[in-house]
């Protein structure tokens, strides 16, 4: 892992760029942008200090999925897959404790995004 800055405005990665790497926010905060059909940019969500972002498109070994912009001053902890993958293969005790992690997280989104949905249809 390593550790990158990013200023306000600065853009850590765009909708349909390889997705190599994760990050976790170490301090600062990451807005989620996705462009709607019509081409406007739509928030999704705002990630804070603890929160992860990009594991989906690295696990998937697809383009990411939306556009993550730095809000404020963010400092980020950097993991690519070619480091996991060393990782996985020298200590794969530490990579299983990572993978249940990473699964636990996108756990949680799904059901946030869940109730989202739900909420919009009442």
């Amino acid at each position: 892992m390593y550790e990158t800055y990013l200023g306000v405005g600065e853009v850590l990665f765009t909708e349909g760029d390889e997705g190599d790497f994760l990050c976790y926010v170490v301090q600062g905060s990451l807005q989620i942008i996705k462009k709607n059909q019509a081409g406007k940019d739509v928030e999704l969500a705002v990630l804070k200090q603890g929160q992860l972002i990009g594991e989906m498109a690295m696990i998937e070994h697809a383009p990411r999925f939306a556009t993550v912009k730095a809000l404020s001053e963010t400092v980020l902890m950097v993991l690519t897959r070619k480091g996991f993958e060393l990782l996985l293969a020298q200590h794969p005790d530490i990579g299983v404790v990572i993978l249940r992690s990473l699964a636990k997280m996108m756990s949680i989104k799904i059901r946030e995004l869940s109730e989202d949905f739900v909420d919009l249809l009442k």
